[in-house]
Order: structure tokens, then C-alpha cells, then sequence
């Protein structure tokens, strides 16, 4: 009986799709399953091509806007714009470099800092100069911001 059975896994298939192929209705079928995927890869070609015409005509009437500089803290004694004050304000550094700064900390020293005052004596910051009279660099750990505030 073992033996019978890829005899069978093999022939009637092969005898159904012999008597299948023999029928008209078989090829018919065939090809309205064809007609009817060649028409729906058609419509899709269409659509995108269509899209793509429209992205293009939205893209070249969009007005584009003005890049400005965005604005940096203020760094004591030097003006952002022509005409601005150069007095001190309080500010937070960029990101990036706290990143940086926090990131050399923990390698340096293995562990999270907790305040200014670690920063600094570390080594970390020493390229930072000292604040403007009256103000005071300060660390916040809880947010992550170096900030220079007013004492």
C-alpha cells in the first residue's frame, strides 16, 4: 500500500488536469483569469502614473517658504542680529552639545553627573568660559540641561 500512494500523489493530478485541459470551459476560464489581471495591473500602471503627475504638478505650485537661521542663545557680548542688544541672557545650550558633554562624563568618569559643579571639575567643560557677571552655569539632571541662568 506504501507504494501505491506517490503513484497516486502523482497520477490523479496529472489525469485531472489531462481531462481538465481537454475541456473548452478550462480554457476560457484561463483566459478571463488572464483578461482580468492584465486590465487590473493596467488600472494600478494608471493610478500611479496618475498620482505621480499630480505630486508633481502640487510640488511645483506649492510656494516654498524662506529659510531662516534658527535663532542661537545669545552669547554675551556679541549681538545675533545687526542693532541687537549684547546683553547677557539666560539660555540653554544646544542639545547636541550636552549630549556631547554628558556623554564624555560618563566615560571619563563611569557614572552620571549631578551638578555644574562635577562638570567642571572634571575636565569636561573646561573650553566653556567662565559666565558673565551675574549669571551662573547650572545643570539639570532631572531634564538634562546645561542652562546659564541669573544668580
Amino acid at each position: 500500500m506504501s507504494r501505491d500512494l506517490p503513484t497516486k500523489l502523482v497520477f490523479y493530478p496529472l489525469l485531472a488536469a489531462m481531462t481538465l485541459v481537454r475541456k473548452p470551459l478550462f480554457w476560457l476560464a484561463i483566459v478571463l483569469g488572464c483578461a482580468i489581471w492584465w486590465f487590473q495591473q493596467r488600472e494600478q500602471a494608471e493610478a500611479i502614473e496618475d498620482s505621480h503627475a499630480l505630486m508633481e504638478e502640487t510640488i511645483s505650485q506649492t510656494p516654498m517658504p524662506l529659510i531662516e537661521a534658527v535663532a542661537t542663545p545669545a552669547i554675551p557680548g556679541v549681538p545675533v542680529k545687526e542693532g541687537d542688544s549684547t546683553e547677557a541672557k539666560e539660555f540653554t545650550f544646544p542639545p547636541d552639545f550636552t549630549e556631547a558633554v554628558l556623554a564624555r562624563f560618563r566615560m571619563q568618569e563611569k557614572r552620571e553627573t549631578t551638578s555644574w559643579e562635577e562638570l567642571r571639575t572634571s575636565g569636561v567643560v573646561s573650553n566653556v568660559p567662565a559666565p558673565p557677571v551675574g549669571f551662573k552655569f547650572v545643570f539639570d539632571a532631572e531634564f538634562g540641561l546645561l542652562e546659564m541662568v541669573r544668580e
